[in-house]
């Protein structure tokens, strides 16, 4: 990681039908694709400790 920095940006490809159900939860929670997609990503990682 370059120094300074703390956070880094993935790129990963989905079928549509999953990035529509991303899309709509974004839209629900009134929230970026990002934030929605930071936070399963989270969860993912608390649930396995």
């Amino acid at each position: 990681m370059v120094k300074g920095r703390n956070s880094r940006v993935i790129a990963v490809r989905v079928h549509d039908s999953v990035y529509a159900k991303i899309e709509a939860r974004a839209t629900k929670r009134g929230v970026s694709i990002s934030e929605v997609l930071q936070s399963i990503i989270e969860h993912e990682f608390q649930r396995k400790r």
